[in-house]
């Protein structure tokens, strides 16, 4: 059953689908209350989705678009939503049993996978996870077992990334640092990684992905770096290496910011490649990218200009390595406050 406070205000019976469409003017705000019956005890996963503002399971509050993982007592509960008029007020409420597995999510536009130029991968993959279960998920580690990829190797000892623990409900990346064998066979282009999902708690068996990396030609193309942020999640750059060897003093590095909704990548295209310069394109994370190079945007692009750093020794023979303390800023738009 759903019924309104807000004026008393027309509700339309859910739909086929479980819609439910509230009769506002425009500007108008409500609150629609809907009560149902728990069948059982049990953990389930709430979702709702429309023009919500505020949404509640009982006590509880339900993100919106995002499923919540909860345990619920039989009986009767209830669901307060508080919408607002956009055109037609409706909202979608959605609760199913709780699945009892892990869920790999696609990758994200917004930190993708490193290429494989100047024979080397820098340096981290990752897999996006989401717990579904409705307990803990414990020392979930990504692995890269070796006789399933003869083209690239984990990083061992003070490199390895450390486990994650996901609560029910929750996603996270889960990240790998990455390089190639050296001495091996020419490269197959896309390299294939076989990658392996583990856990010390909360996954009765492995979870298995294939993810490719491509390969570009350094010296031409514009190409993506991948590293860990300050706070461990996996960020990546655009980069254009320089065209010639630097000499011993190494190659200064031209550090430019995008601005809104320009991805990292279009903004290392959008140079030309240099002589003895580096050119970093770090991705601004906000949800406008763009718009925060002076708070979290301002720490991430200093954590790139020292995964360049790192990168740029196993970048070709060596001698192309990035001198991070002569940098030139730079940026488009927005992009040019934060260089400021």
């Amino acid at each position: 059953a759903v019924g309104s406070r807000g004026g008393g205000r027309r509700v339309v019976a859910p739909d086929a689908e479980g819609t439910v469409v509230l009769g506002l003017r425009p500007g108008e705000q409500a609150w629609a209350v809907g009560r149902f019956q728990a069948r059982k005890s049990m953990c389930y996963s709430a979702k709702v989705a429309g023009t919500v503002l505020v949404a509640l399971l009982g006590d509880r509050i339900l993100p919106v678009d995002w499923p919540l993982q909860l345990e619920l007592p039989k009986g009767p509960a209830t669901v307060y939503v508080r919408l607002y008029s956009q055109g037609a007020s409706h909202f979608h409420f959605r609760l199913a049993p709780c699945p009892q597995r892990l869920r790999i999510l696609e990758d994200s536009e917004d930190s993708p996978l490193p290429d494989v130029a100047g024979g080397a991968a820098g340096d981290v993959v990752h897999l996006r996870v989401h717990n579904t279960n409705s307990a803990w998920v414990r020392g979930l580690a990504l692995r890269l077992p070796a006789e399933l990829n003869a083209d690239v190797e984990a990083v061992e000892g003070s490199g390895q990334v450390a486990p994650v623990a996901l609560a029910p409900g929750q996603a996270s990346p889960v990240s790998l640092r990455v390089r190639l064998r050296r001495g091996g066979p020419a490269l197959a282009c896309p390299v294939t990684l076989k990658l392996r999902l583990e856990a010390a708690e909360g996954l009765e068996a492995p979870l298995n992905a294939t993810r490719q990396l491509r390969c570009r030609n350094a010296l031409e193309e514009s190409y993506m770096l991948a590293y860990l942020d300050r706070d461990g999640s996996p960020q990546a750059s655009g980069v254009r290496a320089p065209r010639r060897p630097c000499g011993a003093e190494g190659c200064p590095v031209i550090l430019s910011l995008h601005g809104m909704d320009v991805p990292a990548s279009r903004q290392a295209y959008a140079y030309r490649p240099k002589d003895n310069a580096w050119i970093l394109a770090p991705h601004g994370r906000s949800k406008f990218a763009g718009l925060n190079w002076q708070n979290q945007g301002h720490r991430s692009a200093w954590a790139a200009l020292e995964a360049l750093g790192d990168y740029s020794r196993q970048f070709g023979n060596g001698d192309r390595h990035a001198d991070i303390s002569r940098v030139i800023f730079t940026g488009h738009s927005n992009g040019g406050f934060g260089a400021l």
